[in-house]
């Protein structure tokens, strides 16, 4: 939804986008992963860093690769698996 929405309007603002997602018609929760992912709001492990969840070192590599640290980036558009 996220490439889709920036297709549309090469140099769109943040609200812009948020208030686009509002309009789709999906379920709610997925209105609100999609906002959380926008926002960079998401509970990886970096964000969970950010404030202040200790981790050990494996639990700050992503779950699914576990080769890069766990972004929302790498989680949800470079991660392979």
């Amino acid at each position: 939804a996220y490439k889709e929405l920036l297709m549309e309007v090469p140099n769109v603002s943040l609200a812009n986008v948020l208030s686009k997602v509002r309009k789709l018609k999906i379920p709610p929760k997925a209105a609100f992963m999609i906002w959380r992912l926008l926002q960079n709001k998401l509970p990886t492990a970096d964000n969970l860093g950010k404030r202040n969840v200790v981790l050990n070192e494996q639990d700050k590599l992503c779950r699914f690769c576990m080769e890069q640290q766990e972004t929302v980036a790498h989680s949800m558009f470079s991660c392979m698996l």
